[in-house]
């Protein structure tokens, strides 16, 4: 890759104000001659982070971090020193110069491209949501008389549609001059399979709401169906269709609209948290800028410390409905794991934020959230909504959940409170709440609650080898299936179980298309233990939030156990050879991609 010159690089450090850049990841206060603030790199409470704005230099103490801008973007970001000065001069308006002429667009680096792509791509479905023909109109149509949105919300956001035609998109930005390589990352496709040319576009008839990471660069898209939407389709069913996860995009990691709502917390507010991207639009276009939301409904710990670096208050309001509750729920544990100040705004029964705001105004909603209650009182009105009429029995089973929400605060005082509001909701003595309280850290649950009683864990996989989880969820799951159909699990699968078996003959039926459905597969099955396996694993009921995510974690895992055997082979080759032998070289530049390949397994393209 060709150099960038020393005049660009010194132009762009002279440009690149560190204070403004790290401000957009971290909540930085005046401190002296310095600016201060929790650290980027790591979990804290206390600030430990500086700024120099005269040097253009940061320090973290406690992570032992420190250099000037190019280094904070290289450790923040996970980028080469090139891609820190490419992303940086694209901040600061610097034309980068190179040291042997300009790069062809293959030569630029891959996470550039991908920005690019992703820019490209966001311009280009913009411009289709405002042409002047039959598609444009149908989709404004949509967005103001359906949607109830204003035109100009459109423009502000960068609403666009997705066409229906594959060809426009891959034509439109293969005369850019992006590589291969870069198209195939973007998400924007599904990936090609062997014998297959072209790129087949992942969105077609959806609008399409552009996610934009904390520097204000799209980085994804959360697409929704629309009556445009193609019955060719093959994910119409599903209401909304995110980008998979790509090197700029990992959803756990993304706070939608922490771009805009970042600025606003900063100076003492809270954000607001609801439950979808339409909502925090809903939200903006109404003044309440400081709405966020999550991607996906599962709450991940990450998200929640990227909130705190910008404040530590969020006021949650979710849908109505049992479902809503039930995601406000899961937050609890992440807020006082992370010591996020979580406050929850009760919606009347059925009533999403949308509604609200249409119907209402946004005075309405700002009364619900100056009537948000503390975490545990939420958490008792969900577990028990009339407490009066709970038996003895019901009652101690919901002390021992909120206990064990309650030992992962490390605030007493807090606590304390807390038990206050336990006793009196149960028109109980705090001391006696205390108590308990004691007695479970102490002991763990009474012998009297029978485990049928108590609390349910969070819904998860129990199974005993990674190959029989990834079968378990293609059984029970089709957006699993639909994974397995674009990219290749079988060569990575080095066990010889029944269970390894059957998946690789899973996987190898998505990846050829002949699959058809699950009984179909079952009866195919070549032993009466196959039927049994697959009987067994089709009988169990189960509530996964996210089975993306379970099965992300799990496929990793079955790549490192590929990985490590392999060197594990490989070594013993090299022993046998003997010095100097050619074979080596090669021996040892496949270990290094396998030692790559452990730290940094592939990713599953997955559909939210």
């Amino acid at each position: 890759m060709p150099v960038i010159s020393r005049q660009t690089i010194d132009e762009v450090r002279r440009r690149a104000n560190l204070v403004e850049i790290a401000g957009r990841y971290t909540a930085l206060k005046r401190a002296g001659r310095e600016y201060k603030g929790l650290s980027p790199f790591t979990e804290e409470k206390t600030p430990s982070f500086f700024v120099n704005p005269d040097k253009n230099v940061f320090s973290c103490f406690s992570t032992q971090e420190a250099g000037d801008v190019f280094a904070f973007v290289q450790k923040l970001e996970n980028l080469t020193f090139q891609e820190a000065v490419e992303n940086l001069a694209d901040r600061a308006g610097v034309t980068i110069e190179y040291e042997a002429g300009g790069p062809s667009r293959q030569e630029i680096s891959l996470r550039k491209q991908l920005f690019e792509i992703n820019a490209q791509a966001a311009a280009f479905f913009a411009e289709k949501f405002q042409a002047d023909d039959e598609p444009g109109r149908k989709i404004r149509d949509y967005w103001t008389d359906q949607r109830k949105f204003k035109l100009e919300t459109a423009r502000e956001v960068g609403i666009g549609l997705a066409p229906v035609d594959p060809s426009l998109l891959i034509d439109f930005l293969r005369k850019k001059g992006y590589s291969e390589k870069a198209l195939d990352t973007s998400g924007l496709f599904y990936e090609r399979r062997s014998g297959r040319s072209g790129f087949f576009p992942r969105f077609r008839g959806r609008l399409m709401v552009p996610i934009r990471d904390v520097q204000e660069r799209v980085i994804a898209f959360t697409a929704r169906v629309t009556p445009l939407t193609p019955d060719d389709d093959k994910t119409k069913d599903a209401k909304y269709v995110n980008s998979p996860e790509t090197p700029l995009f990992q959803k756990r990691r993304v706070v939608f609209g922490l771009d805009r709502a970042g600025a606003v917390v900063r100076s003492g507010g809270r954000f607001l948290l609801v439950e979808g991207q339409l909502d925090v639009i809903r939200c903006w276009e109404s003044g309440i800028p400081e709405a966020i939301a999550l991607q996906g409904t599962a709450a991940g710990r990450d998200q929640f410390l990227l909130l705190k670096r910008y404040c530590n208050g969020v006021d949650v309001l979710l849908d109505g409905d049992r479902a809503g509750k039930g995601a406000a729920y899961k937050l609890l544990p992440i807020g006082f794991q992370t010591g996020v100040d979580l406050r929850f705004a009760p919606l009347p029964e059925g009533a999403d934020p949308d509604d609200l705001l249409r119907e209402k105004g946004a005075e309405a909603l700002q009364v619900l959230r100056k009537n948000a209650g503390s975490p545990i009182h939420f958490a008792l009105r969900y577990l028990a909504p009339d407490p009066v009429s709970v038996d003895q029995a019901t009652r101690t089973t919901i002390l021992e959940e909120i206990y064990g929400l309650l030992r992962q605060m490390e605030s007493d005082v807090t606590r304390k409170d807390f038990f206050d509001e336990t006793a009196r909701y149960f028109r109980s003595d705090t001391q006696f709440v205390i108590n308990d309280y004691a007695r479970f850290l102490k002991n763990g649950p009474p012998s009297h609650v029978r485990p049928q009683d108590a609390p349910a864990p969070p819904s998860d996989v129990r199974l005993t080898e990674n190959e029989e989880v990834l079968l378990f969820l293609a059984l029970q799951f089709p957006t699993i299936r639909e994974i397995f159909s674009q990219i290749s699990i079988c060569e990575w699968i080095t066990e010889e179980s029944p269970e390894a078996r059957l998946l690789r003959r899973l996987g190898s039926e998505l990846i050829e298309g002949s699959f058809t459905d699950v009984d179909d597969f079952r009866n195919h099955c070549e032993s009466e233990q196959e039927r049994s396996i697959l009987a067994r694993l089709l009988v169990r009921e189960v509530d996964l939030e996210e089975p993306e995510v379970v099965a992300e974690r799990t496929f990793q895992e079955i790549v490192r156990k590929f990985a490590t055997k392999e060197i594990t082979r490989l070594v013993d080759s090299m022993n046998a050879l003997p010095a100097g032998d050619p074979e080596l070289r090669s021996l040892q530049t496949r270990r290094r991609e396998l030692r790559n390949l452990i730290h940094k397994p592939p990713v599953l393209a997955t559909i939210a």
